[in-house]
């Protein structure tokens, strides 16, 4: 789902092919003291349902992570975070339970990917009507990356179409279909075909 993730949702931090550390969604950071770390995010940044990505998005994101109702399997990325402090709109501090050096890295992973704070709150009232954790957010996910989400049919396909008013560097497709070929055998002769352009995995 990682791979499917990456197009519909941004970072603080992203990582390029040599494993080295670039700004995202963060333009820059610096480690205020042992336990604080100060992020200044970009500005005029917006979701896909229109809705703004600022300080308060990433607070709401952080706290969604670590929140036990919620249970994420990656807590444990950012558990040392101990509060999302609003400098101001675009700058947010994270207090760490101890020194922390690798904490930018591991907000460059997928567990770290903002979601909208609207669909935050959503999935927060459907809990509360009985609904499992993540399921407004499955049905629709809505990120800043450079592809939206279009459809998705379990256990088929999910299709993404480029996002038109995307911050960074536009995709270079008009859209994405992300394929469930279970046989090994049936994905190389795809391949082959060209009916799939890309294949993972491969025996």
């Amino acid at each position: 789902s990682a791979n499917v993730r990456i197009n519909i949702f941004d970072n603080l931090v992203t990582q390029n092919e040599d494993m080295v550390l670039e700004p995202s969604l963060a333009e820059e950071w610096e480690q205020i003291d042992e336990t604080t770390w100060e992020f200044k995010l970009k500005e005029g940044v917006t979701f896909h349902d229109g809705s703004p990505f600022n300080a308060e998005t990433v607070k709401a994101n952080i706290e969604r992570v670590n929140d036990p109702d919620i249970g994420s399997p990656l807590a444990f990325m950012y558990e040392m975070i101990t509060e999302v402090e609003i400098v101001d709109d675009y700058t947010v501090r994270f207090i760490t339970e101890y020194p922390f050096a690798p904490l930018p890295a591991h907000l460059a992973h997928p567990g770290g990917q903002m979601i909208s704070t609207e669909q935050i709150e959503a999935d927060y009232e459907a809990m509360e009507e009985g609904k499992e954790p993540g399921s407004v957010i499955n049905e629709n996910p809505i990120g800043t990356g450079p592809f939206v989400f279009k459809e998705w049919q379990s256990g088929q396909s999910i299709t993404l179409e480029k996002n038109e008013d995307y911050w960074g560097e536009p995709a270079y497709l008009d859209s994405v279909t992300f394929k469930v070929v279970p046989e090994d055998l049936t994905r190389i002769s795809e391949l082959q075909t060209g009916d799939a352009h890309i294949s993972t995995p491969l025996s």
